[in-house]
This record gives C-alpha cells, structure tokens and sequence, in this order.
C-alpha cells in the first residue's frame, strides 16, 4: 500500500467514523467557533481557516467539513500565522493542491491580515529541576513556572515571549 493509498484509506475512514457520530446544531457552532478566522466564500467554495487547534490538520478538515455540511464541493485552505499553506479536497479520492502565487495573493484580498481576528492565548509550562550528589551542595531543588504567549505582528511574523518565575531551594549537609 502507498502513501496515498494509506492517506485516502485514513481520510475515508475517519470521515465514516464523524459521520456517524452526527453533529447537532449546538455542537455545530461550538466547533465552528474553535477554528479562528474563519471565512467561507461562497463564490469560489473555498473555506479558509486558521491552522492552531490541531496538530493534524486532517482532523480539523473533517471537523469542519461535518459542521458545514455543504452541498457542493468545498476546497478547504488551512493557513497556519496568517499564510495558506494549500487547498484540500475531502472528496473521493482525498486531493491537495499547491497554491500558485497569483492565489495567494487573491487570498490575501479576501482574508485580509487583522491582529484583532487571533484569539489571545497563553501557557502556563511547569518545571522541576532537581539535583543530588554535588559535594558543597548534595540537594538543590529549581522549581520555575513559565508564562508564554504569542502576538501577531503581521501574516507570518509572529513574537513570542514570556515570563519565568523561578523559586530555589539549597539544602547542605554537613557532617
């Protein structure tokens, strides 16, 4: 079996899967309100969204397709910092095509770029250190905590920071 043969084979199945489980009207806008800028147009049955919430696109793919439910056939353009990165068909077999420059820079008229459209997130990101065996030291513990986020600049240039707040305890002993 091929990789695309596995691919179409993944694609088919999981869409199976979803579409038994069905969607409700509730649930259809509690998944549509995961995906950040999201724009449909009509005219071109293209579906663009921001590419955040998965790490498989495929899984926001048949998500979204499950919780849109059109009739036709809908090219979805997942875009990952603001810039596409290509078209996706969930038809039968399973297509993905590259964009031409031309069609980026048509996208980039109908999607236009706006710090205001991303969701504001952060992540808090645990650490312990520990230490034993040192001779003038035999246990040391760091504990950090980090604070992360992301601001969007402009389409594909994002800054990330964050702050770390660090506790440390040295214990010695002595004989």
């Amino acid at each position: 079996m091929t990789k695309k043969q596995f691919i179409v084979l993944l694609c088919c199945f999981l869409s199976l899967v979803m579409g038994q489980r069905g969607f409700s009207q509730q649930t259809k806008r509690s998944v549509l309100t995961n995906f950040e800028n999201l724009t449909v147009d009509s005219t071109t049955h293209r579906v663009y969204y921001e590419q955040r919430l998965y790490r498989n696109p495929l899984i926001g793919l048949i998500e979204l397709n499950q919780a849109l439910t059109s009739q036709t056939s809908t090219e979805y353009v997942p875009m990952y910092q603001g810039v596409p990165i290509a078209g996706y068909r969930l038809s039968s077999p399973f297509q993905a095509t590259l964009l031409s420059r031309q069609e980026r820079k048509a996208i980039n008229r109908v999607v236009p770029f706006s710090m205001r459209r991303y969701k504001f997130d952060f992540r808090i990101q645990p650490e312990v250190i520990a230490n034993f065996g040192f001779k003038l030291d035999p246990y040391q513990t760091k504990t950090s905590l980090l604070l992360q986020s992301q601001l969007y600049l402009t389409r594909g240039l994002v800054l990330n920071f964050g702050l770390e707040f660090r506790y440390s305890i040295t214990t010695t002993i002595r004989k």
